[in-house]
């Protein structure tokens, strides 16, 4: 992608590779680049007030959007689309998402890091998105291009396929699981969803309580 990136820009700075080796950058000072990306709100220091000016329902833009900082994927049998950044570009994103989807009611929630938002679709909602942005693209990042494509060839598959039903033991080897591995890594063991498992952790959290409370009473 960061090939892609230096072919457009035309630069003939050399790609280098993070110490960590999962990934590139590459640098250049252009002045006129730079003056561009002001006029559509890109500027130093974004990531926690970054807002678009102009390209609010432009879909290559909140493809670049999706592929920077987003997530499109399939965990156990529902597609997901996500995307994390400053709380006013998930607004943004919101509404556009709603020009498509008038029967969305997700929220634009706080993560982890306090600064940063982030927001979901589910299902027959993200397969709409995610066509309307990917579908026939010419550029994107391969790898969630690749993932798209699956999901787009495959949606009336993957949206009529019914979640996996977890059995007893199932669940008892959930809750000895606890909170000892990521979620995203049982609710792919298990054939359901990270948000699944989120619930039954809850829903097992929650008994454990009532169970300690009668102890004492």
């Amino acid at each position: 992608h960061v090939k892609k990136f230096k072919s457009f820009v035309g630069t003939d700075n050399a790609i280098t590779i993070t110490q960590s080796g999962d990934s590139a950058r590459i640098r250049f000072a252009n002045k006129h680049i730079v003056e561009v990306l002001s006029n559509y709100g890109v500027c130093s220091r974004k990531s926690t007030r970054e807002k678009v000016i102009g390209l609010e329902n432009n879909k290559h833009f909140w493809r670049g959007v999706i592929d920077g900082d987003g997530s499109v994927l399939v965990y156990g049998n529902v597609i997901f689309l996500r995307l994390c950044g400053s709380l006013d570009l998930l607004t943004q994103f919101k509404n556009f998402v709603l020009g498509l989807c008038p029967r969305y009611i997700g929220n634009v929630k706080k993560v982890t890091n306090a600064q940063l938002h982030g927001m979901a679709l589910q299902r027959e909602q993200a397969v709409t998105i995610i066509k309307e942005l990917y579908a026939d693209c010419i550029v994107a990042l391969d790898r969630k291009k690749k993932v798209a494509d699956y999901i787009i060839e495959h949606s009336s598959e993957l949206i009529n396929r019914k979640r996996a039903r977890l059995s007893k033991a199932n669940l008892i080897e959930i809750a000895k699981i606890g909170y000892s591995e990521p979620g995203n890594d049982v609710a792919k063991r298990f054939g359901t969803s990270p948000t699944h498992i989120s619930r039954i952790r809850n829903r097992i959290k929650n008994k454990l309580i009532l169970d300690q409370c009668q102890l004492l009473t």
